[in-house]
Formats: structure tokens, sequence, C-alpha cells
């Protein structure tokens, strides 16, 4: 490679690729618009190319076919250790040991053009004639133009490559071009030596990590040892080509015809098996395409008058070649047709043995393909794949419209979150890492909320304690992030792995918990949340014992009260009142005594009043650090709907529950984590999930809402607070005239699905029929009979206005133990 960014072939011919820059996930989740950008960029290209052909080529095709601008698109899906961030060192180190053995995809486009020698341009009288012999003993020396020859040329194609939304080599960062030009170099073995070994077999092929591992394979060959047994330093590998293809009238945008896009997307956890495909051709504009149709159809109908007149009858091949040429005279008599590609080649590259990619070629209708069964066809196509090779390897004749190379789907990429931050999981096509940051929202400006919504048993709560083991490992400014985990089920205990993860549990059910939601605990200590907290101890009392507005002047009495006792340095309701109480003061009220021997009485016979209602100095969670999690225990906390004093008190168990998690991480890039939050979307709590919509992001804290019921949310005044979702598996089915949970969830995070297939996704039965056989479309966890997971409950995560991405929620098998829900997880 030239210092310019220009690739030299070993036959001297010098090339222009470009990275071509990834679009959204076509394969499952891309409106219809999307995938129809994404076609139009690059036939943008291939217009551009076919426009420098001289219009001489009209009337001389095959003198003119010199000019056609040759091209080599190479895509590449290559399997590689997953390896964190090192943003947060602490969390890099957890995940670099939780998710060390998983793999990722790396995966680049590249695109290159064969460019055209022109004049060398010098200043100067004898400029002319110094730029011939420096050009004349350059090519004397090296048998090949300078790369001075090619810049006019390259500047025009390089321009026409930005246009089409790719960054020329020329235009990157010398250490961005470095990493393309080493996959360039050795895209098979990226880990390896430069110019790793290849060995080729009758039908598949052997790629080695380096010479001694090549020297090795060798001996053991030599003593007759299958390949099969050739130990590490090397991977076996088939390559396929492409012989016919047979798309008949479907539009580009058909997601089947995404046929690049679903030979590279990763069918397993550890990627491939396709692993590249690279197409070369030429470019032919689209009126010589047709002027050579209708002059084919015309020399096919004067044969059938000169057999007419002989009386001799049409073969069934020659009427079969007269329908399609007809058909292709119809089509490329518009104006809009793209241009054609001529002299294709269409090459795959699979790991594995040719018996390993039969299933995934024979999906990839309405293409086939052939496969090789000698050495040097191997070698040949193999060779024909490299950037900038001389080699052309062209088995079958082909001839494509240019929208079988640009609604294939090459420039899709399924990927997602903030490139830093707790790990959700792998886009489940391309193995790429979806992180979530914990300051996305303040950073980024994103609508506060993120919402997990699924079924019972789909895994939200698995994902959001993962999330939320992680976040507590982020430190940032020598703090570990504060992460409140709620969680209000009756019996649901998850203290064993908050301990294991370093963090701490107050369970509502125990007597160290009292006061812990107290007003006068939760709240800061400026003068301004004091009265907020003075408001909030006030009114929850009164409504609490007067529900029915009978005694209006308790309001009256309770606030004297508690404010005589918070200014004599009360930390709790129960020392305030009874500072009020045995204090002395012309404003406090005459039943004083009385007002405290209510509120202890009631205190005594309830536990849930006791959370509310605290002594001393209670726990403050506001003090935490890392991970809380505060868990119902044996208390049921969530309220029945009736006006009985136990539902009361819920309710306002539930609202100082989420204020005083507000105040434990406000200011401080905190995240609240709030499991089955449907209890929390009514009553006394929802006006405050309501102000940390509004205020959230100024304050510098993340809510994170998990729930099974979506018409909650629907029924709030959330959405428009809404930025992210995590859908896992939902019902799809309409009853009684109401929209099902799925589509709900689809209209709430504002997802476009015109033909209703993520909505069918979404209730896919985690096996197919009778058979029991794990469906991989489903986005229930798989497992096999013996309940080992194959494959994690996968999530659509969506994003704003982005294309939902399908992500498989990766849980390390350590701690799925310690969070596991049923049996078979433990």
């Amino acid at each position: 490679m030239g210092k310019n960014g220009l690739v030299r072939g070993v036959d001297g011919s010098v090339w222009l690729y470009a990275v071509l820059d990834f679009t959204t996930n076509l394969l499952d989740g891309a409106t219809k618009a999307e995938r129809e950008g994404a076609c139009l960029s690059l036939l943008s290209f291939f217009r551009s190319l076919s426009d420098l052909v001289p219009p001489a080529a009209l009337k001389f095709r095959e003198l003119m076919k010199a000019s056609y601008r040759e091209f080599h698109f190479l895509s590449l899906a290559l399997p590689q250790a997953f390896l964190p961030t090192p943003d947060f060192l602490d969390l890099a180190s957890w995940q670099r040991e939780a998710y060390g053995e998983r793999a990722v995809l790396k995966k680049l486009v590249l695109a290159g053009v064969k460019l055209n020698p022109g004049r060398i341009k010098e200043k100067g009288i004898l400029g002319g004639a110094a730029s011939f012999l420096n050009r004349a003993s350059f090519f004397l020396a090296n048998g090949s133009e300078p790369f001075e020859a090619f810049k006019e040329d390259a500047l025009l194609i390089a321009s026409i490559m930005e246009q089409s939304g790719m960054r020329p080599l020329p235009f990157l960062s010398l250490r961005q071009r470095r990493e393309v030009v080493k996959l360039m170099t050795c895209w098979w073995m990226p880990s390896g030596s430069a110019f790793a070994p290849a060995v080729a077999l009758f039908d598949h092929v052997h790629l080695f990590h380096d010479a001694p591992s090549a020297l090795r394979a060798q001996r053991l060959f030599s003593s007759g040892v299958s390949c099969s047994k050739w130990g590490r330093g090397q991977y076996a590998a088939s390559l396929s080509v492409v012989d016919s293809t047979e798309f008949d009238g479907q539009s580009p945008l058909d997601p089947e015809n995404l046929w690049i896009a679903r030979f590279l997307r990763s069918h397993s956890p550890e990627g491939g098996p396709g692993m590249a495909v690279s197409v070369r051709g030429q470019v032919e504009p689209p009126s010589v395409t047709g002027a050579q149709i209708r002059k084919n159809l015309s020399a096919l109908n004067d044969e059938e008058r000169r057999r007419e007149k002989k009386d001799i009858d049409s073969t069934g091949v020659q009427e079969e070649m007269a329908r399609n040429l007809s058909y292709g005279r119809t089509l490329y008599s518009s104006s809009s047709i793209p241009p054609s590609l001529v002299n294709v080649s269409a090459s795959l590259f699979t790991s594995g043995h040719p018996k390993d990619s039969l299933p995934l070629l024979n999906s990839l209708s309405p293409l086939s393909f052939a496969s090789f069964s000698t050495a040097k066809e191997q070698v040949l196509d193999f060779q024909s794949m490299q950037p900038a090779s001389p080699v052309r390897f062209r088995p079958f004749e082909l001839h494509w419209s240019s929208s079988v190379l640009a609604g294939s789907g090459i420039s899709s990429l399924a990927y997602g979150g903030d490139g830093k931050g707790a790990l959700l999981g792998f886009s489940e096509s391309d193995r790429q890492p979806v992180f979530l940051d914990s300051a996305a929202v303040q950073d980024k400006s994103l609508r506060v909320y993120t919402v997990i919504l699924g079924s019972t048993g789909s895994g939200k709560t698995m994902a959001l304690l993962s999330l939320a083991f992680q976040w507590s490992k982020i430190k940032r400014e020598k703090e570990r992030t504060p992460v409140v985990f709620i969680d209000p089920k009756q019996d649901s205990d998850f203290s064993d792995a908050v301990s294991l993860m370093g963090g701490k549990t107050l369970s509502m059910d125990s007597d160290i918990s009292s006061g812990m939601l107290d007003p006068l605990c939760a709240y800061a200590d400026d003068p301004r949340e004091r009265e907020a907290a003075l408001d909030t101890a006030v009114c929850m009392l009164y409504e609490i014992f007067d529900p029915a507005c009978l005694d209006p002047d308790l309001e009256i009495d309770l606030r004297l009260m508690i404010d005589f006792g918070m200014k004599k340095g009360a930390r709790s309701l129960s020392d305030a009142l009874s500072l009020a109480a045995e204090g002395e003061g012309q404003r406090l009220p005459e039943r004083k005594k009385e007002i405290l021997e209510k509120v202890e009485g009631f205190a005594s016979t309830s536990r849930s009043f006791r959370l509310l209602y605290g002594k001393g100095s209670p726990v403050r969670i506001r003090l935490s650090e890392g991970l809380s999690l505060i868990k119902a225990g044996k208390m049921d906390v969530i309220p029945r709907g009736d006006g009985s004093s136990t539902a009361r008190v819920r309710q306002w168990v539930l609202r100082m529950l989420v204020v005083a998690a507000g105040m434990a991480t406000s200011g401080r890039d905190g995240m609240i984590c709030l499991d089955e939050a449907w209890v929390a979307l009514e009553g006394k709590s929802a006006s405050i999930l309501a102000e940390w919509g509004r205020l959230a992001r100024s304050r510098r804290f993340t809510p994170v809402l998990s729930s099974q019921r979506v018409q909650e949310f629907a029924d709030s005044s959330l959405e428009s607070f809404i930025q992210r979702g995590i859908l896992l598996s939902l019902s799809n089915s309409d009853a009684l005239g109401k929209k099902s949970e799925a589509r709900n969830a689809l209209d709430l995070l504002r997802v476009e699905d015109e033909d209703g297939r993520i909505a069918r996704r979404l209730s896919e039965d985690g096996e197919i029929g009778l058979s029991s056989a794990p469906n991989r479309r489903s986005l229930k966890a798989l497992k096999d009979r013996d309940g080992k997971v194959l494959r994690g409950s996968v999530a659509y995560f969506v994003d704003g206005n982005k294309s939902p991405v399908p992500v498989e929620v990766v849980i390390p098998e350590k701690l799925l133990r310690l969070i596991g829900t049923s049996r078979l997880e433990r």
C-alpha cells in the first residue's frame, strides 16, 4: 500500500478501497424506508461508475468493455474474543472474567475500484519531459506505473465513494487505516502472523495461525493423520461460488433478498459459519444492456422467421429465451432501471467442511451455489477473494442487475447501546456487545426512562438484576455508582446474590428496616428538602388517619407537632411527635398527647406502617454506595384497591420507596431499578414517577422500570419520558377487542412494525409443536431436555427512533445460579 492509501496488486494494478459504513439491522426490525436507504446508497455508487463509461459503448459494446469500471466488494464477519471496554476498570475486570469465553464478530465491508492511469502533472517548462522520464524509469524498474499516475482517477472515485456513504482509505486516520490494512492482508486469520499460511485439500482448505502450525500439520498429513486431528493453530474452511440466481421480479427491499446479511449472520454464540463474501465484476450502463437485449431479441426473431420459412418448429430453449428477452426489453425501456453488473463472480467463505455449510447455503434462495472438488479450484477461488488480486475465477457466467448486490444487506449491522457500561448481551445476528452506561441519559440528553417488558418467565428480572450488578461496579470520581434495586414481590429473595456482588440488603419485614421510609429520614438535609419532608409527613399521616377528611384540624395539628419536633432535632416521626407531646409552646395543639397515642398505637400493630414511622435514627438509604436491594421479604406491600387503612399504608409505602430511592441516587449518576413497576404506576407513587420523567436528568439519576403488564404504562403519563425499551417475550393475542400486550408494547415505544413481523416473533413459543425441539425464532430462553441453557432469552432493544435490535441477554452461569427463579436455573 502506498502512503496515499492506494493499494497495488502483485500485477502492478492500483486499486482504491473504501470502508462501507454500516446502516442498521436490516434483517430484523428495519423499516422499509431504512432498507430502501441502504439499497439506494449502493445503487448511486454503481450508477456513478456506469456514468464514467463513454457513450460509444452503446454502439460498440464489446470494443468498449475495456472502459467498464471493475469493482470488488469484500464483506467480513470474523469471530474474535470479547474484550470489555477499559473505561471502568473494576467493571472491565468483572466482565472479562464473566464473558471472556464469549465471541464477538469483527465486521468490515470493503468496496474497491480498479483505477486507470492518467497524466502526471509537473511544473516548469521541462515538466512534461521530466514527467515522462520519471514515469518510464519507474516502469522499467518496477514493471508498473507510479502511484502519482493514478492520482486524478483516485480523486474522482473517492468523490463517488464519499457520496455513496463510504470512507476511502486515504481519508481515514493513520490508526484506522492500519487496522483495515491488517485485516485486508490476513482477514482469514486476524490474530495470526503476517501472510498466515493456507493449504488446500480436494474439497476444503486449512488456514494456519503461523508457519510452525502449518509445518506440524504437514508432518501429520505425511503420517496419514486425518486433518480433523491436526490440533490447534488452524481451522478448516470451505469455499463456494454462486452459480445461478433466480430473482424473478422481487423487490430488492424484500427482507428475503438480504442474502449477504443472511449468510454472514451469527448462527451460534461463537459466530459463523459464514465468514466472508467476495463479489467482483464490472459495471455496465443500463442503456448498453438494453441495447444488447434488443439486439439479441432481434437476432432471435430473425432466426424464428428463418425456421418458419423452412417449416421447422422452435425449440423449448428458444421459446424460453424469447420470453426472457422480451421481459428484459420491457424492463430496460424504463429510464429508472439500475446499472448492470457483468462478468460477475461471487465467492463465499465458510468455516468448517462443505457439509457444515450446506444448510446455510441452501437457505439463501433464490441463489444457488457450487462447491469444488479439486485443490486447484480452492486455491484460485481463495486468491480471487483477496483485495487487489489479479486472479479472476469465474467458473459460471453471471450477469446481474446492480440491485442484486445493492439489496443484499451487505451494509447490515445489528448494534446498539452506549459503547461502555453494563453489558446487556450480544446482538443476535452480528454478536455485537450492547452496553448501557449509567450516565447515558445525562451525557446524551436522552429521555429518562428505560423499561423492560416481558411476560411471566421471560427473563425480565434476570436481565434487570444483571444490569444492576454491573452498574454498581462503575466508579466515577472514586465513588461506586449507587444502585437501588426495589423488589416488591412477596417472598422474593436475591440477597445471597447481592451479598456476593458486594451489595447490601434491606428487608422490609425486618426490625432494622423500621423507619427507613420515614419522610424525615428519606429526604436530604438541606432546608428545601426538609420542608418537602415536613409536607410529605403531614400529608401521609393525615391521609392514613383521616381519609374522609372528617377532622380538618388534624392536618394543622400534625404540621405544628412535626415542625416543632424537627426544629428540636428529630430525625424520625416518632421522635418529632414525642418531643411535641412533651414540649411546651403556644402553637402546639391541646390534644397533642392524644394524637401521639393514636399514631403510636397504630404503629405497634402495623409492621407496614413502622416502615413509614421511625424512631431514633433509622437506616438511611440515601447514604448507600454500590448496590442496595430493598426487598419485601415476607411482607405484602402491594395495594389491593380497597379503602382500608392497610391499603392506604401500602400506597404510602410504595410512594416513599420511590421517593427514598430518588433521594439516594440524585446527583450521583445513580440508577433506580424497580421490578414489577406496575404496582407503582397507580396511586400515591404515580405522581413521583411522572415527576422523575421531568426532573431525573437534571438531578442526574436514571430510573429503570420492569413489568409484565404493558397496559399500565400505556395508561400512565410516562410514555413521553421513555427513551429505551427492552422487549422480551409477550403475548400477541387480542382479547375482547383490546390490543395484545405485544402490540401495546410496540406502540408504547413507537416501533414501526408494518407487516407485524416483530409482534409475531414476540409471541413465538420456545418449542416447535409436539417435537419439543427448540424454536430459534422464539425470544424465550432455549434449553435441552436436561435443562441446560442452549441460548439465553432474546430481547428487542429499542432506543428512541432507531430500529429495534434483537439482543441475546447473556447472564454468566455463576450469577444465574444465584438469581435464577426456577429450579433448573438454580
